[in-house]
């Protein structure tokens, strides 16, 4: 009685039992569905076709856009060398035979464009795919030779390792750290339920003398709260410097502003500025001091930066 083939004989793969054989056979493989050695799959890129077909299509395309600008020529002159505005509705209405055959052009070049565009883009993104090792593609011959599914004249695209791109699927790293969590999670499963069978030892706080618990009496200081002598000191560095900045940036202006009410602006502006951020600090806040006591600061400043402004003035 005659053997089978060996193809014949591999195990199933997928949802039907049935035997496989060829290219079936071949795709399960490459899927990793038969088990054994990995094939990596790989497949040709076609470099030379994709260039050949998008000279073919560029060439068409310049054609087109060489008749398309004949006939922008040819409207041109029509309108009187531009001196009448184009108007696609009036091409519409007017329906003559030069914007028909632009109409049609543009419809070709429409067509073929976006072809153009279309195998660019598809070319630009084999072009980027990785290329398989020598060592995967002599472990694909191997196989097709051993295995004999496919005729060897539709294998020898394997010939031809720099128009070949692999499509090695990459295994996400946090596979295995979820595997090595729901092992340690399973192992510290029955830790967690003889833990919380036996109830843990009330605890008392040890009491003193008068009765009360030690926890009660003794106290720690509250940590991480400045003290007031450090926010005073805090407050007041911060008010100086406002007061130095409030001063000192109109003087300066002053010998570059001459007239009194230039400089006059420049202290409001000043002033406003510096009262902001004082408020947004906080600091008018923490001085808790009340707000008749600030317009009263205010208007001593101005007073004062306005004698200084007339003064150097």
């Amino acid at each position: 009685m005659p053997q089978a083939a060996p193809s014949i004989l591999q195990p199933a793969y997928g949802a039907d039992k049935s035997p496989m054989s060829g290219y079936q056979l071949l795709a399960a493989k490459l899927v990793g569905g038969l088990g054994g050695p990995p094939v990596t799959p790989m497949y040709r890129r076609f470099e030379a076709l994709n260039h050949r077909l998008l000279l073919y299509m560029q060439a068409d395309l310049v054609d087109l856009e060489n008749e398309l600008r004949t006939l922008d020529t040819k409207d041109t002159m029509e309108r009187g060398y531009g001196v009448v505005p184009a108007s696609r509705r009036h091409e519409r209405w007017a329906n003559s035979a030069l914007a028909q055959q632009r109409t049609e052009i543009l419809g070709q070049i429409g067509y073929k464009l976006c072809q153009y565009n279309k195998v660019m883009t598809s070319f630009v993104k084999t072009h980027d795919m990785p290329a398989p090792s020598l060592a995967e593609i002599h472990e694909y011959k191997t196989y097709l030779g051993n295995s004999r599914l496919i005729a060897d004249e539709e294998a020898k695209f394997l010939d031809l390792p720099e128009d070949l791109v692999s499509l090695v699927r990459e295994e996400l790293p946090i596979a295995e750290e979820l595997v090595a969590d729901v092992g340690g999670t399973t192992a510290m499963a029955p830790r967690l339920v003889e833990e919380a069978a036996v109830p843990p030892p009330s605890r008392k706080e040890p009491e003193s003398e008068g009765g009360h618990s030690s926890a009660s009496i003794k106290r720690r200081p509250a940590q991480g709260y400045d003290s007031p002598e450090t926010l005073l000191s805090t407050s007041l560095s911060q008010l100086a410097l406002a007061m130095f900045v409030a001063v000192f940036v109109p003087v300066v202006t002053f010998a570059i502003i001459p007239d009194f009410a230039g400089r006059i602006t420049v202290v409001a502006l000043v002033g406003a500025s510096v009262g902001t951020a004082l408020t947004q600090s906080g600091l008018v806040r923490l001085l808790d001091r009340g707000a008749l006591d600030w317009i009263l600061c205010a208007a001593a400043y101005g007073a004062t930066m306005a004698v200084v402004a007339w003064i150097l003035g």
